[in-house]
């Protein structure tokens, strides 16, 4: 397995350094339903968002990372701020889809470690040269222009165009998001290269593969101050939501429990059919009162996830029915 893996890691090298030979000649229909899935996606989309996606499956991960202690202190720091991890799991980039938006919550999740994510980043990134950005002017140009002319009324369009213009005539080419996709959908995210993606989820590289039809349980450990997780878990209760949570399809299992060594601790038991039950629970209006409710009472959280197996019968003889 890990010869195989060395071997896979050179030929995505050998992919990322022959992408940027070429100027590139854009599929016209590939933009377009890029854009389009976007818009769908997160409305708030501007042009510099859609230019950030676009410049992420050029580029890959590259600008945002200094070395490998960096890029996973800032993951786990940012895991650390993060009120709510909302959105997909993960997002193609592009009209190609070279690269992949990872959402972080697949960490909280327990679906990858902080160190395979890392891993996976610091693959992902190739060096970024001059005559790269100017081949990408090129490319960014083609897509611009079909952009304008699907979606004329894209707001801030000729704001964000002189931006983006200004950005590349500097020999740059990262930008960020804008502040009302900032501001709607909360990004927590890493680019990571497809192909690398698929073989660390797939391939049983990620210590953490789950089946799509595995029974899963999650332990959300809620911690406050004075009482404040006991009273988040009982508001959760006495509001019904507890109840409509455990009516959701799929939910197994939906209880709390109160630490007796730390009263300041409430564990949630979470189990739920598969990951599709999950996906759909957490694509819910139901995670947005969750998460008003852990702002509410300035709830921290830590996660551990589980996959259901049979009891050995070397454990079952210690197990009084």
């Amino acid at each position: 397995m890990k010869r195989n893996y060395i071997l896979f890691l050179f030929q995505c090298f050998l992919l990322l350094a022959s992408s940027s030979c070429n100027p590139t000649v854009v599929d016209s229909v590939a933009v377009k339903e890029a854009v389009s899935t976007q818009l769908e996606s997160f409305p708030e989309s501007r042009l510099q968002d859609l230019y950030k996606s676009f410049f992420q499956d050029r580029f890959g991960p590259g600008h945002i990372i200094k070395d490998r202690q960096s890029a996973r202190d800032y993951i786990l720091s940012e895991l650390a701020e993060a009120d709510t991890l909302t959105g997909p799991k993960t997002e193609l980039c592009g009209w190609e889809g070279n690269y992949v938006r990872v959402n972080l919550s697949v960490i909280a999740d327990g679906q990858m470690t902080v160190d395979e994510v890392v891993d996976a980043l610091m693959a992902s990134a190739k060096e970024v040269t001059a005559d790269d950005i100017e081949r990408w002017k090129t490319e960014w140009a083609q897509i611009e222009a079909i952009i304008e002319q699907e979606h004329p009324d894209l707001p801030d369009l000729a704001e964000d165009k002189a931006k983006i213009a200004k950005l590349l005539d500097a020999g740059q080419y990262a930008y960020h998001h804008s502040a009302p996709y900032e501001a709607a959908y909360h990004p927590h995210y890493r680019i990571i290269l497809k192909n690398l993606l698929d073989d660390l989820l797939f391939t049983g590289c990620c210590n953490n593969k789950q089946t799509d039809n595995m029974a899963i349980t999650v332990n959300l450990r809620y911690m406050g101050v004075d009482g404040n997780a006991l009273k988040f878990a009982e508001e959760m209760i006495t509001s019904g939501t507890v109840d409509a949570i455990r009516a959701e399809e799929g939910n197994l299992r939906y209880e709390y429990y109160q630490s007796l060594d730390d009263p300041e601790t409430i564990l949630l038991i979470d189990s739920w059919a598969n990951q599709e039950a999950i996906n759909a629970h957490h694509a819910s209006p139901m995670m947005a009162t969750i998460a008003a409710l852990r702002e509410k009472y300035d709830l921290h959280m830590t996660v551990e996830r589980y996959t259901g197996a049979d009891m050995p019968e070397t454990d079952n003889q210690f197990i009084r029915q």
